[in-house]
């Protein structure tokens, strides 16, 4: 059997460069993995390889296969669950 390899999706990330004066050099933004949503800030090339090295150990320890003993209910993708996803509640009564 072959070995399997994360598809193009999983790896997809948006970078967002911020604008900077004309005399900062420097490089600072955004890097979003697309599929998840986790976001880095970066304030400087390296700070840049850090978060995507942050954001692709993140995703392969979500990929990791999680255990369930027989009889045990299943947690994942249950709000609040280890490894669920987020979801932001933009409710009018969370606005109060």
């Amino acid at each position: 059997m072959p070995a399997t390899r994360p598809s193009r999706c999983d790896q997809t990330y948006a970078l967002r460069l911020q604008a900077r004066r004309p005399d900062d050099a420097g490089l600072a933004g955004e890097l979003e993995h697309v599929l998840s949503g986790d976001c880095r800030s970066f304030d400087s090339g390296a700070d840049l390889l850090s978060a995507l090295q942050a954001l692709q150990a993140l995703q392969a320890q979500r990929a990791q296969p999680v255990a369930v003993t027989p009889g045990t209910p299943c947690t994942r993708g249950t709000p609040g669950a280890p490894g669920a996803p987020v979801t932001p509640d933009y409710s009018l009564e969370a606005q109060r």
